[in-house]
């Protein structure tokens, strides 16, 4: 409710402003953030005292080292043990601190990737991950089970929700790190400022991604945090998805963008598909809002101004 203590981890973050954002506009406003240099998450000791002194009513933890196919290759020992650090000592600092109610976000990462397409929730640990993340989806899957286990062993509402690949404003546009959608973004404005004939696309622009703006996601913790307890976890997505170079010809219009498209068949496509079943979270109340086409210009907008832009050189 409105009157409750919430605290958001990783709020400056795509979706951590997002939520924030969101419970302000409902009229939450008792909602508890601490930026990275007044809290470490990879402390142990520091988050338990933290949330025992805050006592939240509620925690949503969006905090996590997060990136693409090329960041998740070069770097899986600090994607594992980072993310492993933080949401163990986010997720039992919570209940050490009495909190009762808990939304940890994992990622489509954590199906196998073999899934039937759509992936649904009983999908989940059914087989090997994708190699290219599996690190990331490993960590992710291990916070899944230690929320499962607090709801299973001390009766606490510690949800999973699983989110489409999530793009928007606040989002990560750091080419070495970031994912694909602000990756072709920020590339697709530099070939249109140097007039470049051509733009090259990782992998066979074949595979299908579904898509989630940051700002539908943050609509669908609401509507999680107010509909009371959940049995977890639940996938929240679009319903729909595109393929690599769908997304492409969309951002290129976005951009106005006029050379060629070429596809570098040379580089990984990563998974081919990761649709994500979302009916449980729909037949909730859950539905987007934001098409592909809006939330990708409000999201380049929001790029040329220019305003904390995590990664961008000057534009």
């Amino acid at each position: 409710m409105p009157t409750d203590k919430i605290l958001i981890t990783g709020h400056r973050g795509l979706l951590g402003s997002a939520i924030v954002q969101e419970l302000k506009n409902a009229g939450y406003n008792t909602l508890i953030v601490a930026a990275r240099s007044e809290l470490d998450l990879t402390d142990e000791a520091k988050t338990h005292r933290f949330l025992k002194e805050a006592k939240p009513d509620a925690v949503i933890h969006c905090a996590a080292l997060v990136g693409g196919i090329q960041a998740n290759l070069a770097r899986p020992a600090d994607f594992l043990e980072q993310n492993l650090r933080m949401q163990t000592n986010v997720i039992h600092g919570s209940h050490l601190a009495g909190v009762p109610t808990l939304i940890f976000f994992g990622s489509n990462c954590m199906y196998p990737s073999g899934a039937p397409q759509p992936m649904k929730e009983e999908d989940l640990l059914q087989g090997p991950m994708e190699p290219s993340n599996l690190a990331y989806g490993t960590a992710k899957a291990a916070g899944f089970i230690e929320c499962q286990t607090h709801c299973q062993q001390y009766g606490r509402n510690y949800i999973t929700l699983i989110p489409a690949s999530l793009y928007g404003p606040h989002d990560n546009f750091d080419v070495n790190t970031c994912h694909v959608t602000p990756a072709l973004l920020l590339r697709m404005h530099q070939a249109k400022k140097l007039n470049e004939p051509e733009f090259k696309v990782w992998g066979t622009g074949k595979p299908r991604r579904e898509l989630l703006h940051s700002q539908d996601a943050a609509r669908g913790v609401r509507l999680i945090l107010e509909k009371g307890p959940q049995t977890g976890p639940l996938n929240l997505g679009a319903g729909s998805d595109f393929t690599v170079a769908e997304i492409a010809e969309e951002i290129k219009k976005t951009v106005g963008y006029t050379g060629k498209l070429v596809f570098d068949t040379l580089k990984p496509d990563g998974s081919m598909r990761k649709l994500l079943d979302s009916s449980r979270i729909f037949n909730l109340g859950f539905k987007p809002q934001m098409s592909l086409a809006d939330g990708l210009q409000q999201t380049y907008k929001w790029l040329l101004s220019g305003d904390k832009v995590r990664g961008v050189p000057s534009l």
